[in-house]
């Protein structure tokens, strides 16, 4: 070949030239006629360590889906030989199956519909180790061994795309699989960059359907989407009626079109239900129910200085011990499976929109328990007309 790529050599030293540089990744790999994968020589005659190590990184993926052919080789001087991508996701990948499931469009078998496509790309390229160990590795001396050198390069090259400093590398490395990219920045954190990767590819309203996914653990840390959904909806599951129309400095999305109700659960009727029989049920569902009775007979029999104290200290422990154990009594009395249930129809009145009394600049909203505006406002808004 008379010319080549490598991160290491051909990415530009200034904060521009290198923010352009990892935009244009995707493209060097489109247009190159094939990428060299380097794996370290080892012990092991299959290098299964060095492919794994390759496969765990974040830029390695999208590299090996987007580019025209691939060819491998093991070690500085091993002879290139082509790889496929089902080879590859044998050799490298950890999550096979899930991997696979990728893999198999570019090879013209069994196609995804693009947001299952786009979802398991993202889920695929976040699993992967970002270049954390990059600048520990570049301030230590190269090794006079030829074989250590390859193998710190690698890690070089496979960790990042010139620079390890990019908060939102992944989100880098996902975007160019997107139709439009997004300029990277050192100063955004990943959410940001997301929502703006999205919002430049607005058709498969991606944001829209991961913000109305619900989690099934709510983590400290405000995040505005969920790879995991409690009631195990998928994306191309929801239709939403929202949209994302921009994002705030610390990473808050704003939406338009949101609808909200308030609902006074307070006179919501109990609904009437059979479950199967049980005995256990039934005492669990009677016990609690005891307790009163359990109590005052225990007072009965403690009277101080005489011989039946220690019988009301015990029934009186097992009073306290069947109120600490109520709730879950009776949980599991009706914890049967349900047979029938009486029929309701519950109807709740509430409005379609419901605007936040501060939304207008010239909205002065009133502290009585009545939500509503102030006869002052009129006049404030007729003055700056």
């Amino acid at each position: 070949m008379q010319a080549h790529w490598l991160d290491l050599e051909c990415v530009g030293e200034i904060t521009e030239e290198k923010n352009t540089d990892v935009y244009c990744t995707a493209d060097i790999y489109c247009s190159a006629i094939f990428t060299l994968i380097t794996i370290r020589k080892s012990d092991d005659p299959h290098s299964i360590q060095g492919w794994k190590s390759w496969g765990a990184r974040v830029w390695t993926f999208p590299g090996a889906l987007l580019s025209r052919e691939l060819c491998y080789r093991i070690g500085i001087d091993g002879p290139v030989l082509p790889i496929t991508l089902h080879e590859l996701a044998n050799k490298a990948y950890k999550n096979y199956s899930e991997e696979t499931a990728i893999i198999n469009p570019y090879g013209g078998r069994d196609p995804l519909e693009r947001l299952e496509h786009l979802t398991l790309l993202k889920s695929a390229i976040w699993r992967r180790a970002s270049c954390a160990l990059l600048p520990v590795l570049r301030a230590t001396a190269p090794p006079r061994n030829p074989e250590k050198s390859l193998q710190t390069s690698q890690l070089q090259l496979t960790g990042g795309i010139g620079n390890p400093s990019y908060l939102a590398e992944k989100v880098y490395a996902l975007m160019g699989f997107y139709g439009n990219r997004i300029m990277p920045s050192r100063l955004e954190t990943e959410l940001q960059a997301l929502a703006r990767l999205l919002m430049a590819n607005d058709n498969d309203r991606m944001a829209e359907r991961m913000i109305s996914m619900l989690p099934e653990e709510i983590q400290p840390k405000a995040c505005w989407y969920t790879d995991n959904d409690i009631y195990k909806a998928q994306l191309w599951d929801i239709e939403p009626e929202i949209q994302v129309t921009g994002i705030t400095a610390n990473g808050a999305l704003i939406l338009d079109g949101c609808r909200a109700a308030t609902i006074r659960w307070k006179n919501v009727p109990e609904v009437g239900f059979r479950t199967t029989e049980s005995l256990r049920r039934d005492i669990a569902g009677k016990l609690p129910i005891s307790l009163w009775g359990f109590g005052l007979y225990a007072a009965l029999y403690m009277p101080p200085d005489t011989h039946t104290e220690p019988v009301g200290i015990a029934i009186f422990t097992f009073a306290a011990i069947l109120f600490l154990l109520g709730l879950f009594l009776f949980a599991y009395a009706i914890s049967g499976r349900v047979l029938n249930s009486q029929p309701w129809l519950i109807g709740i009145k509430a409005s379609s929109h419901l605007v936040h009394p501060q939304c207008s600049p010239f909205s002065e909203p009133s502290k009585d328990e009545i939500r509503g505006g102030l006869p002052t406002q009129y006049n404030k808004v007729k003055s700056e007309q």
